[in-house]
Protein backbone atom coordinates (compact mmCIF):
# COMPACT_ATOMS: atom_id res chain seq x y z
CA UNK A 1 0.00 0.00 0.00
CA UNK A 2 1.47 3.55 -0.92
CA UNK A 3 1.47 6.16 1.40
CA UNK A 4 0.47 10.19 0.65
CA UNK A 5 3.40 12.00 2.08
CA UNK A 6 2.83 15.44 0.08
CA UNK A 7 0.09 17.37 -1.88
CA UNK A 8 1.09 20.87 -2.87
CA UNK A 9 0.55 23.64 -5.20
CA UNK A 10 3.42 25.92 -6.13
CA UNK A 11 2.55 29.03 -7.21
CA UNK A 12 3.75 30.81 -10.53
CA UNK A 13 5.27 30.02 -13.45
CA UNK A 14 7.34 26.49 -13.72
CA UNK A 15 10.85 27.07 -14.77
CA UNK A 16 12.72 24.35 -16.95
CA UNK A 17 16.39 23.25 -15.60
CA UNK A 18 19.08 25.42 -17.49
CA UNK A 19 22.17 23.21 -17.99
CA UNK A 20 25.08 23.93 -15.56
CA UNK A 21 28.06 25.65 -17.39
CA UNK A 22 31.68 24.91 -16.57
CA UNK A 23 33.70 28.49 -15.02
CA UNK A 24 37.25 27.28 -14.54
CA UNK A 25 37.43 24.17 -12.72
CA UNK A 26 33.81 24.23 -11.65
CA UNK A 27 30.36 23.60 -12.67
CA UNK A 28 28.15 26.77 -12.60
CA UNK A 29 24.27 26.24 -11.56
CA UNK A 30 22.46 29.32 -13.37
CA UNK A 31 21.27 31.83 -11.33
CA UNK A 32 17.70 31.41 -12.95
CA UNK A 33 17.70 27.73 -12.01
CA UNK A 34 18.88 28.34 -8.41
CA UNK A 35 16.40 31.14 -7.69
CA UNK A 36 13.64 28.71 -8.85
CA UNK A 37 14.76 25.66 -6.82
CA UNK A 38 15.40 27.99 -4.06
CA UNK A 39 11.09 29.45 -4.40
CA UNK A 40 10.57 25.83 -4.40
CA UNK A 41 12.27 25.00 -1.65
CA UNK A 42 11.02 28.14 0.79
CA UNK A 43 7.12 26.89 -0.48
CA UNK A 44 8.02 23.00 0.77
CA UNK A 45 9.27 24.41 3.71
CA UNK A 46 5.35 26.26 4.03
CA UNK A 47 3.58 23.77 3.73
CA UNK A 48 5.21 20.28 5.40
CA UNK A 49 7.49 22.47 7.71
CA UNK A 50 8.42 18.90 9.35
CA UNK A 51 9.26 16.90 6.74
CA UNK A 52 13.06 15.26 6.95
CA UNK A 53 14.49 14.19 4.12
CA UNK A 54 13.67 10.13 3.86
CA UNK A 55 17.19 7.96 2.57
CA UNK A 56 15.52 4.81 2.88
CA UNK A 57 11.97 4.56 1.19
CA UNK A 58 11.67 4.78 -2.75
CA UNK A 59 9.10 7.23 -3.77
CA UNK A 60 6.36 7.97 -6.57
CA UNK A 61 6.07 11.33 -7.89
CA UNK A 62 2.86 13.21 -9.68
CA UNK A 63 3.48 16.72 -11.53
CA UNK A 64 1.47 18.42 -13.53
CA UNK A 65 3.12 21.63 -14.57
CA UNK A 66 0.68 24.43 -15.88
CA UNK A 67 2.44 26.87 -17.80
CA UNK A 68 1.72 29.85 -20.09
CA UNK A 69 4.55 28.36 -22.20
CA UNK A 70 3.76 26.41 -25.55
CA UNK A 71 7.42 25.19 -26.06
CA UNK A 72 8.61 24.92 -22.13
CA UNK A 73 10.65 20.96 -22.20
CA UNK A 74 8.22 19.02 -19.23
CA UNK A 75 11.38 16.89 -18.61
CA UNK A 76 13.34 20.09 -17.63
CA UNK A 77 10.77 21.47 -15.30
CA UNK A 78 10.80 17.97 -13.85
CA UNK A 79 14.68 17.83 -13.15
CA UNK A 80 14.35 21.35 -12.04
CA UNK A 81 11.31 20.37 -9.29
CA UNK A 82 12.95 17.02 -8.42
CA UNK A 83 16.68 18.30 -8.07
CA UNK A 84 15.06 21.22 -5.55
CA UNK A 85 13.75 18.62 -3.42
CA UNK A 86 17.42 16.03 -2.75
CA UNK A 87 17.48 16.34 1.02
CA UNK A 88 14.52 17.67 1.55
CA UNK A 89 11.85 14.87 0.92
CA UNK A 90 14.33 12.41 -0.29
CA UNK A 91 18.30 12.05 0.23
CA UNK A 92 18.64 11.63 -3.63
CA UNK A 93 16.25 11.41 -6.88
CA UNK A 94 17.57 8.28 -7.40
CA UNK A 95 15.29 6.76 -5.05
CA UNK A 96 12.04 7.54 -7.42
CA UNK A 97 10.36 4.69 -8.82
CA UNK A 98 7.22 6.14 -10.48
CA UNK A 99 7.10 9.40 -12.14
CA UNK A 100 4.05 10.55 -13.87
CA UNK A 101 4.00 14.27 -15.64
CA UNK A 102 1.33 16.88 -17.23
CA UNK A 103 2.12 19.55 -19.03
CA UNK A 104 -0.95 22.36 -19.54
CA UNK A 105 0.11 25.01 -21.90
CA UNK A 106 -1.14 28.15 -22.66
CA UNK A 107 -2.81 28.52 -19.00
CA UNK A 108 -4.04 31.88 -17.40
CA UNK A 109 -3.01 30.79 -13.56
CA UNK A 110 0.15 29.16 -13.98
CA UNK A 111 1.17 26.58 -11.58
CA UNK A 112 3.06 23.14 -10.03
CA UNK A 113 1.13 20.75 -8.28
CA UNK A 114 3.46 18.08 -6.85
CA UNK A 115 2.13 15.08 -5.45
CA UNK A 116 4.89 12.82 -3.42
CA UNK A 117 3.91 9.42 -2.19
CA UNK A 118 6.07 6.79 -0.78
CA UNK A 119 5.92 2.91 -2.13
CA UNK A 120 5.90 -0.38 -0.05
CA UNK A 121 7.96 -2.66 -0.58
CA UNK A 122 6.61 -6.21 -1.11
CA UNK A 123 7.55 -8.09 1.95
CA UNK A 124 9.19 -11.71 0.17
Amino acid sequence: MNRLLLNAIFPGEPVAWERAALRGLYMHKPKKTRQAQATLVRGLKCVAPELKPDAHSRFGVQCVFSTRSFRKDGDNCLKLLLDAFNHKIWEDDNQIDEIQVTMKRGVLAPQTHFICYTIEREKP
